[in-house]
C-alpha cells in the first residue's frame, strides 16, 4: 500500500491511491458539506427549494441578501471540496514541503510568478474561442447545448455578483473569486493532482495533463485553450519551484486583476454579457505583446529555478 519513504521519515502513499483517497473527499465535501450547507442556508433565508434553485441558477433577486448568500456559498464549495481535498492529499503524500517558500530566489520567484500571469491576461482574450466561431458535430449537439446552458448560467452569477457596486462588495468578490481560488484550486491541481501524476510519469506530461483538467472542470466551453494555457503557466511555476506558493499568488493575482478589469468595464457603461464573453478583450497588438512577455517572464521563471527533484521521485 505505500511508495516510498517521504524525506521526512513518513510513509508516503502510493500516488494513483492519493489521487483516488482525494477525489472521495472532494465527493463527501459536496455531498455531506456543500449540498447540506445550502439547504441550511436557504431555510435560514426563507427559501423554499424553487426560491433556492432560482438564486443558485443566478436570479441574485429573490432574496434581499441573495449575492451574500450565494458568495459565501462559492466560498464554502472552494474550501470544503478542492481545498479539502488537496490539503488531505499533501498529508497522505507528505508533501508539506510545498506550503513552504522556493529556496532559491523566493521573493524573485513571487514576483514573476506574479507579473506572468498579469501579462497573461491579453493573451487569454487572443485565445478564448468567440461564440459563433465554434460548433460541434450534429451528433454533439446535445452535449453543446448543455455546455453552453451551464456557461450562461455561470455567466449570470458573475454578472450578478461582479455588477454589485460598492467598495464592500468588490473586497468581497476578490476574496471569494481571486485568493480563495488562488489557495484551494492550487491546492488540489498542482499540490495533488499534478504533484502525484509527476510521482507516475515525465513531469512535463503531468503539468498538461493537469492544465487539460485543470481547464475541463471550469466548463467554459469557449475558454477551455485558454484556460488550459494559464493552466500550463501554473504548472511549469509550481513544478520548476518546488512550492505552491508562487502558484497560489500568480492565480490569486489573474483572478483578481479580472474581477477589477470587470468591475471597470462594467462601470464605463460596456455591456455586461460582452465584459464576460470576451475576457476584456484587447487589441491584436497588446495580446501580442503580452505573449511575447508571457514568453520572457517563462523563460526567465524556468532560469532562475531547478525543477523539484521530489516530484521524480518516483523510482526512490
Amino acid at each position: 500500500m505505500t511508495d516510498s519513504v517521504s524525506a521526512a521519515g513518513g510513509v508516503r502513499l502510493r500516488p494513483a491511491l492519493v489521487i483516488l483517497i482525494s477525489l472521495l473527499v472532494y465527493l463527501a465535501g459536496m455531498v455531506l458539506l456543500v449540498q447540506p450547507l445550502i439547504w441550511a442556508a436557504g431555510w435560514a433565508a426563507g427559501l423554499d427549494s424553487a426560491g433556492m434553485q432560482a438564486l443558485m441558477s443566478g436570479d441574485l433577486a429573490v432574496h434581499p441578501q441573495g449575492a451574500m448568500l450565494v458568495r459565501t456559498l462559492q466560498a464554502a464549495y472552494q474550501w470544503l471540496c478542492w481545498g479539502l481535498a488537496g490539503a488531505a492529499a499533501l498529508v497522505l503524500a507528505r508533501d508539506g514541503a510545498l506550503l513552504r517558500l522556493p529556496a532559491a530566489h523566493p521573493g524573485l520567484q513571487l514576483g514573476i510568478s506574479a507579473l506572468l500571469m498579469a501579462a497573461a491576461i491579453p493573451l487569454v482574450g487572443l485565445l478564448t474561442i468567440p461564440e459563433d466561431a465554434l460548433r460541434l458535430p450534429a451528433w454533439l449537439a446535445e452535449a453543446e447545448r448543455s455546455m453552453r446552458a451551464q456557461e450562461a448560467q455561470a455567466q449570470r452569477i458573475q454578472l450578478g455578483l461582479l455588477s454589485e457596486p460598492g467598495m464592500g462588495a468588490l473586497l468581497a468578490n476578490l476574496a471569494v473569486f481571486a485568493l480563495t481560488p488562488g489557495i484551494c484550486e492550487e491546492l488540489f491541481f498542482r499540490g495533488m493532482l499534478q504533484r502525484q501524476l509527476g510521482r507516475l510519469m515525465p513531469p512535463l506530461g503531468a503539468v498538461l495533463i493537469t492544465a487539460l483538467v485543470f481547464s475541463a472542470v471550469h466548463f467554459q466551453f469557449y475558454g477551455f485553450f485558454a484556460r488550459a494555457v494559464l493552466g500550463l503557466l501554473l504548472g511549469l511555476t509550481a513544478w520548476r519551484s518546488g512550492s505552491l506558493l508562487p502558484a497560489m499568488l500568480g492565480h490569486a493575482v489573474f483572478n483578481g486583476i479580472m474581477v477589477i478589469g470587470v468591475r471597470l468595464a462594467l462601470d464605463s457603461g460596456m455591456p455586461a454579457e460582452a465584459v464576460l464573453r470576451d475576457e476584456l478583450p484587447a487589441p491584436l497588438w497588446l495580446s501580442l505583446l503580452a505573449a511575447a512577455l508571457t514568453a520572457l517572464l517563462t523563460v526567465l521563471l524556468i532560469r532562475i529555478t531547478q525543477p523539484s527533484t521530489s516530484v521524480d521521485s518516483r523510482h526512490a
